[in-house]
């Protein structure tokens, strides 16, 4: 930005970020030049990046188009299993630094990790849904994972999902089945975890 820009531009830009005034981008792009901004000037300061490694029961990945069946699944854990989740669009922006100083810890501390799929594409295509996938199997190969899919066969999913049992669906009705037989999962996981004392 600050080669093609003039300095009273630049400036100008600089300020609003300091007083918070609406910018104008759309919440995503608003969000990360707020978090970049401020971690610059952290970095300017030679201040230590303030991180808080939060513990979860459940990390939830998803593919950017099937962010509502996920965001549905979300809500319902949290809801009805009390357990605290990993969710991207909740949990980072209220994270301070770098986004992945908030991913790592998360992955390690869950219990179960659920992903949510109505095209394995959806999860193919987007690399940090697949380093997601392959650093909890990785980090923790003993603890379940929990693939939620509509629309294809669950061989399809990308390694090492295909090893693990799908809830599928079809249509709405199926959808709150299968939200119950989560529920059912993730109690036997995060059970079988505070047995073993991990």
């Amino acid at each position: 930005m600050k080669a093609w820009r003039s300095p009273a531009i630049i400036a100008a830009f600089e300020q609003a970020l300091k007083e918070k005034t609406d910018l104008g981008l759309c919440p995503v792009t608003d969000s990360i030049v707020r978090r970049h901004s401020a971690y610059i000037r952290q970095l300017s300061r030679a201040e230590e990046i303030p991180v808080v490694a939060e513990k979860y029961g459940v990390f939830l990945s998803f593919g950017n188009p099937d962010q509502l069946w996920a965001q549905r699944v979300f809500e319902f854990i949290t809801k009805e299993t009390g357990h605290k989740v990993f969710f991207a669009p909740y949990s980072l922006p209220q994270h301070p630094g770098l986004w992945n100083k908030a991913i790592y810890p998360a992955l390690r501390s869950a219990s179960s990790f659920v992903v949510v799929a109505t095209n394995p594409e959806h999860l193919t295509k987007r690399r940090w849904v697949d380093f997601e996938i392959n650093f909890f199997h990785q980090v923790h190969p003993d603890r379940d994972m929990i693939p939620i899919i509509s629309g294809f066969d669950h061989q399809s999913l990308p390694d090492p999902l295909p090893a693990f049992d799908a809830l599928t669906w079809n249509d709405e009705r199926e959808f709150g089945a299968v939200l119950q037989q989560l529920r059912t999962r993730i109690s036997r996981s995060n059970a079988g975890r505070s047995a073993a004392g991990a």
